[in-house]
């Protein structure tokens, strides 16, 4: 049998807009608080290269701004490891697959 000999590491990284140094602010001071080692990873607001995302086109065949959708699950207590630890993500279901396109729907308001 063989053991550890030290706790496993777990690599935190938070991902956050560089522009928003407040919320970092806030972040940080509860990170620090809580005893977590921890660092921020710049979120990035457009695009990396190589990808595209063209809003007025999503828009008008979607009908709304495209997101992710979540299934979660309510924690039992004996799970929940914080006060703030109540949810266990199940699945996640892409954006481009969550929602139907305009043209699918089948209520005569939504036709063109």
């Amino acid at each position: 049998m063989t053991t550890m000999s030290r706790q496993p590491h777990t690599a935190i990284r938070v991902i956050s807009l560089s522009a928003a140094p407040e919320r970092r602010q806030a972040f940080a001071r509860s990170a620090v608080e809580a005893g977590c080692d921890w660092e921020f990873f710049d979120a990035h607001t457009t695009p990396m290269h190589g990808l595209s995302y063209d809003e007025k086109r999503v828009t008008g065949i979607y009908g709304r701004k495209l997101h992710p959708v979540y299934l979660f699950e309510v924690k039992k207590p004996s799970e929940s490891r914080h006060a703030w630890d109540l949810y266990k993500l199940i699945t996640t279901t892409p954006a481009d697959q969550a929602w139907r396109p305009l043209s699918d729907h089948a209520c005569p308001l939504l036709k063109s």
